[in-house]
């Protein structure tokens, strides 16, 4: 989103022509959100196989040039990087959000600065002259010159600052030389709103030609997940039945997680570092397991909102801080370092056990499914949020991977 805002580098000439932040996003969260989707929008598109196949053709198409504009942006916000102060990409970063947080927006009178003469050089010379050397001076001259914004001087004021024995003639040439500057301000007001408009304009027209041309290049992306979650709404009024939904949903990702690990020969009892091992050779179930781990946290995270999960399952609600840093290290990548080959990394980093211990543990606890007890109340409390990370992912007590080589074959 950052490296392909609209008010990003304007003078780029190079700059994306396709991606539109907003559609960008929409497909980002259908992926990462499925607690927010309509019921069973995901499992539909994964059972129509010739429809997957070209969503996947467009993923990687995608991912390829994303990851190519960001490697284009950070070089240019990064000609003066400092590697070794370990806190440098995250100064890189808010550079790039505070560029990218520009706003076209009309000039306000109050504040406008026209950074030219109100008047001729000759004219402001001819008030300087007329003026006593103070302060109150000074910042009318500054105001005049278009450096701060300007403001009507009350008849009290210039007959303050003016030089005393100053003649009535003179005064009133002052005076007519003060409205010239308003007039003249007036009008360069005028002219940054047309233009403002203008860009505005420009900038939309941009907007709704860049998210034509992503519609047409990744249409399947577009029409299946970014109208998916674009649709997505709160809950309905029948909050009992939205539980339920979310229940049946969290079942279904369960069910996909034991298929993918009973193929690879893994049970309940294995031990995490087993499957570890086995996640630190295998860069696709490294993806399938993480792609489902994502959505089972998040499923978890809405119901612990409604304030319910701690009714059907206290232990899961105890876990939630640490699933949602682990939900976080698989979802949020390091911007910074960023790239087609990220998931090597992960295979290659202690991230991958604690995603293993995870897996094991639904696997043990919820091989038939999350269920409600009979003795729990649907009441549903929508006033809570959503729990935040709040520490980075304690990856300590986790073992180093061991070096195998990577296969890819598990689909």
């Amino acid at each position: 989103e950052l490296v392909s805002n609209r008010a990003i580098l304007p003078e780029d000439k190079k700059k994306v022509t396709y991606i539109a932040p907003e559609v960008l996003i929409s497909i980002r969260n259908a992926l990462s959100h499925i607690e927010d989707l309509e019921h069973g929008t995901l499992e539909c598109l994964e059972g129509d196989i010739p429809r997957l196949t070209e969503v996947y053709a467009e993923c990687t198409k995608l991912a390829e040039f994303v990851i190519e504009e960001m490697v284009k942006k950070t070089d240019v916000f990064s000609q003066n990087r400092d590697t070794i102060n370990p806190e440098w990409p995250q100064y890189m970063w808010q550079t790039i959000r505070d560029t990218a947080d520009i706003k076209i927006t009309g000039p306000v009178e109050t504040t406008f600065v026209s950074n030219e003469d109100l008047i001729s050089p000759e004219q402001i010379k001819t008030i300087s002259s007329s003026l006593k050397h103070c302060n109150e001076s000074d910042d009318v001259l500054r105001m005049l010159k278009g450096i701060t914004p300007f403001k009507q001087i009350k008849q009290n004021k210039l007959l303050h600052i003016l030089k005393e024995g100053i003649e009535k003639e003179e005064r009133k040439k002052i005076k007519k030389l003060f409205k010239i500057a308003h007039k003249n301000n007036q009008e360069l007001i005028q002219a940054a709103l047309i233009n403002a408009r203008e860009l505005k304009q420009q900038q939309q027209e941009a907007i709704n030609s860049r998210m034509g041309q992503m519609f047409q290049k990744i249409s399947n992306l577009s029409s299946h997940l970014n109208n998916a979650y674009a649709q997505s709404s709160d809950p309905a009024d029948d909050t009992t039945q939205e539980v339920s939904k979310l229940i049946q949903t969290f079942n279904t990702r369960i069910q996909h997680l034991i298929d993918i690990l009973k193929a690879e020969g893994i049970s309940p009892r294995t031990h995490p570092e087993e499957l570890y091992n086995l996640i630190n050779t295998d860069v696709e179930l490294l993806l399938s397991l993480s792609y489902l781990t994502n959505q089972l946290i998040s499923i978890l995270n809405k119901l612990e909102s409604y304030e319910i999960l701690v009714k059907i399952h206290p232990w899961l609600s105890k876990q939630m801080v640490e699933y949602i840093a682990l939900r976080n290290a698989l979802a949020h990548s390091d911007s910074y370092i960023e790239s087609r080959h990220n998931h090597y990394l992960q295979m290659h980093s202690q991230l991958p056990y604690k995603l293993s211990e995870f897996i094991l543990d639904m696997f043990k606890q919820f091989k038939s499914g999350l269920k409600i007890p009979d003795d729990v109340s649907h009441t549903v409390s929508l006033g809570g949020h959503r729990l935040r990370q709040q520490w980075p992912l304690d990856t300590r007590d986790a073992p180093s991977p061991e070096k195998v080589p990577v296969k890819s074959s598990h689909t």
